[in-house]
């Protein structure tokens, strides 16, 4: 209750600073954007805030309906969260059929893809509950309300009977593990086969590169698989590939006429090392279309984490690597072009930061034709996550818990990285 007390102040805050002088739509889309880059973050509870604002300025818009109900299921399964998430969907369901009693001006492109993706994410509770019964009932609901949408049809092709039958009285879960049942019941779940062939393609070329750690490369690779979305879109799987578990999260953006790919990647082998990638991308195209008083040429920043896994899980010694190469520019010819090193190594346990880490840091900087360059190194000490102590100095007790290559409420991501 304390958390969703503070969700709620924060919404009203929210509210309150983006209401000055803006019109009602463009409220309502910086919130639901910012949600969408919350999730692509994998900040759920903030991005479960901006929706939840969103939903404030206009109740009718049906999409961050769906966000939030995404932004329940990733930040962990738990019955509260499915059940949350439930309701968000169903709402899209009652805003879809008041418009079709209201009749007026049909219904929108934006309103039938809400549908769709309600009727998925209705399906993936149903999933994660175990009641699979309700689940290819959902969607067949679906297909009836869609007019036969392919994404429907295929989640609906997922299901045999023997599947369901197997995973109902525990033999799938015997034979391969009950965290990989509940793995393959996460939202977003699709089978390796079923995945589209560009995103079987990113899979395999990204672990090709990401064991050279090589930041260019994966950017390279990375970017010539996402050039098959839109602009201004996001695509999340999980999928299981040879002996290895795969997340991958992407997200396309058009700033200014210029592409800003943001994305997420991680792949765990039941026992041996797992990889994980976290990139942004800005590339400045046409000069022409620049509408702000500053601007990225370029921006490339990628963090590569690998490290030791047991049981699916990060367990023993890892190391991150994070590279950030920069170009910035403002209207008064101000510039600042950068290039940032960070390596962090120590070691994890049940997929969170313990003991000892070290981090090295390097910058170069040129400021305006003032070049200057920094580095140092410093140490944390983490006890189950929570950090206890930095460079020597007692840190305040918090609840802010590091897994291995990011970092949350201790509450929030529990359950979404245990795979």
């Amino acid at each position: 209750m304390k958390r969703i007390g503070n969700m709620v102040v924060l919404t009203i805050l929210l509210l309150a600073l983006t209401a000055c002088g803006k019109s009602m739509a463009d409220r309502w889309q910086e919130q639901y954007d910012l949600g969408q880059k919350y999730l692509l973050e994998e900040d759920y509870e903030a991005a479960i805030v901006a929706f939840t604002a969103a939903i404030e300025i206009d109740p009718n818009e049906a999409a961050a309906y769906v966000g939030r109900g995404d932004a329940y299921i990733l930040s962990g399964e738990t019955e509260e969260n499915l059940t949350l998430a439930l309701v968000d969907y169903e709402a899209v369901l009652s805003l879809y059929n008041e418009a079709l009693v209201s009749g007026e001006d049909g219904i929108s492109e934006e309103m039938s893809e809400a549908l769709v993706q309600a009727y998925l994410g209705m399906a993936d509770v149903y999933i994660a509950m175990g009641d699979y019964e309700a689940a290819e009932a959902i969607l067949q609901q679906g297909l009836e309300a869609t007019g036969d949408d392919q994404r429907i049809l295929e989640k609906i092709a997922s299901f045999t009977e023997s599947d369901v039958d197997a995973t109902n009285n525990g033999q799938y879960a015997s034979e391969n593990g009950e965290d990989t049942l509940q793995f393959m019941s996460r939202g977003g779940y699709v089978d390796f086969d079923e995945l589209e062939g560009w995103k079987q393609s990113l899979v395999e070329a990204l672990f090709e590169v990401v064991q050279d750690l090589d930041d260019e490369a994966i950017q390279k690779t990375a970017e010539i698989f996402i050039a098959e979305m839109d602009y201004d879109t996001s695509t999340y799987w999980s999928t299981i590939w040879k002996n290895y578990k795969v997340e991958c999260n992407i997200r396309r953006e058009e700033d200014d006429g210029d592409p800003n790919n943001i994305y997420h990647f991680e792949i765990r082998p039941q026992n041996g090392i797992g990889y994980y990638i976290h990139a942004e991308h800005v590339l400045l195209i046409d000069i022409s279309k620049v509408t702000d008083d500053s601007w990225w040429d370029y921006y490339y920043n990628t963090q590569i984490t690998y490290g030791q896994c047991v049981d699916w899980q990060w367990n023993g010694e890892a190391t991150s690597l994070e590279t950030c190469e920069s170009l910035w520019h403002t209207v008064d010819g101000t510039t600042d072009e950068s290039i940032t090193s960070i390596t962090e190594t120590g070691m994890v346990q049940d997929n969170y930061r313990d003991g000892n880490w070290t981090r090295s840091y390097y910058r170069w900087s040129n400021w305006n034709g003032s070049v200057t360059e920094n580095n140092w190194t410093s140490s944390k000490t983490f006890s189950n996550g929570i950090l206890v102590e930095e460079d020597g100095e007692v840190v305040e007790e918090n609840d802010y818990a590091y897994y291995t290559y990011n970092g949350a409420s201790s509450e929030n991501k529990l359950e979404s990285i245990i795979w």
